[in-house]
């Protein structure tokens, strides 16, 4: 498999990836989430990691477009994903999907949201998300809850927000701003 992109979990033991069969993408624009154990910690909080010649990763999803920038939410029971709404892997825009992290079935975050998903960041609530997203000409920030069908504007301005981060509280979020 070809490697696309890929998020470490909290504690650092586990990794979700994005991969697709062949590195050209126009053999196959589709690919599939994986998540795969790389070490354990011990009862010192020390990390050992393993050989990944032997590891076996687990398949999350399955056929259904092409999965991108994989990532825990901050407790690790969830996987957040970008990928395009409708399942196919070059039309429409990318909407953030989540799956409970030891597998399921994952739905669309705030389905009736139009934005053309470009980042995202998860809060340390694990409940909310930052999104920073396209509409027309302009590129704002929103809070999505995770159980949500809409996002919630965070700006309002003419112009793109972008390069955005978010204290671990949440409360803050400082963004580059370009009109």
């Amino acid at each position: 498999n070809h490697l696309v992109s890929f998020g470490w979990s909290p504690d650092l033991t586990e990794v979700v990836y994005a991969a697709r069969p062949s590195s050209r993408l126009i053999d196959s624009p589709e690919t599939e989430l994986y998540r795969l154990a790389v070490g354990r910690r011990d009862s010192s909080g020390s990390i050992t990691f393993s050989r990944q010649e032997t590891a076996t990763a687990t398949r999350l999803t399955q056929g259904n477009g092409a999965e991108l920038e994989p990532r825990f939410s901050p407790d690790g029971q969830w996987i957040s994903y970008l990928a395009k709404g409708d399942g196919d892997p070059l039309v429409g825009p990318d909407r953030l999907h989540i799956l409970p992290s030891g597998g399921g079935s994952p739905f669309v975050a705030a389905p009736g949201f139009e934005g053309y998903v470009r980042g995202y960041r998860w809060v340390y609530d694990n409940e909310r998300i930052i999104v920073s997203a396209g509409e027309g000409v302009n590129q704002q920030l929103y809070s999505i809850s995770r159980g949500a069908r809409t996002a919630q504007a965070l700006t309002r301005t003419d112009g793109v927000n972008s390069g955005f981060s978010v204290t671990p509280d949440g409360q803050t979020i400082a963004f580059v701003h370009e009109n």
